[in-house]
């Protein structure tokens, strides 16, 4: 990642959320839902700085930095992936016609742009009609990721991403995400390159996926006694 792209992605990550988010905002509970999403891309911000710099990453025991570190280690792969296998990616894009230049022009600008939909992602589920979050939902949802990602027989993967979808549906379904499914393509078409370093590549994202994954459900471990919640009209209760 050159220079000016690591500027750019410090930059997006100070602006996410968007304030234009705010707009969406009718409750407290979603205004503060707001604050704890910029809290956590702030986390992220840090720890993106201190890999670009070389610096050691804070030692604050109330942030946990081995899962913003995760999640870092994570993106970095898939960006690799993505400029790894850009030129694939619009030969298959220019096949189904498809205009990949108005969603992207570089493999840069594609990773800006998933930044910001994984936000809108996460954001979106403070405005929900009805939501609910608990540990164990988390749990399921890792797991599944992990099951997608190794299985190896077709009808089996099917079966789990399915699962997965009937999980996504409910997540991301508001106007202000608009590709979503970016990464998704991106993958399903590297899925089928022939090219070594490539599937090196892919196999370290999936690596790397798989190990967020199992943090993720080590952290939502019935034995954490974590809580859930529930979102009802902009309304967040604890259980």
């Amino acid at each position: 990642m050159d220079k000016l792209l690591q500027f750019n992605v410090m930059g997006v990550l100070s602006t996410l959320p968007p304030d234009e988010y705010l707009a969406y905002c009718d409750t407290q509970d979603q205004r503060d839902f707001w604050q704890a999403v910029n809290l956590g891309y702030r986390y992220l911000r840090i720890s993106f700085s201190c890999y670009f710099s070389g610096q050691a990453e804070p030692s604050q025991e109330e942030i946990n930095f081995l899962f913003w570190g995760r999640i870092r280690d994570w993106y970095l792969a898939l960006y690799t992936l993505i400029q790894r296998g850009w030129d694939e990616i619009e030969t298959a894009f220019s096949e189904e016609r498809q205009g990949l230049a108005s969603y992207a022009k570089t493999p840069g600008e594609a990773f800006i742009r998933i930044l910001e939909d994984d936000c809108a992602g996460i954001f979106s589920i403070c405005l929900q009609p009805y939501y609910t979050a608990s540990p164990h939902q988390e749990r399921m949802w890792a797991r599944l990721q992990r099951q997608v990602l190794s299985e190896k027989n077709p009808k089996k993967r099917l079966t789990f991403e399915k699962k997965l979808d009937a999980i996504d549906s409910k997540r991301l379904t508001l106007p202000i995400i608009h590709h979503m499914q970016a990464r998704i393509i991106f993958l399903e078409i590297l899925e089928g390159s022939k090219n070594e370093l490539i599937r090196s590549n892919l196999t370290d994202y999936k690596r790397k996926t798989g190990d967020l994954d199992q943090y993720i459900t080590s952290l939502n471990h019935p034995n954490k006694k974590r809580k859930g919640g529930v979102w009802n009209r902009g309304i967040y209760t604890q259980n």
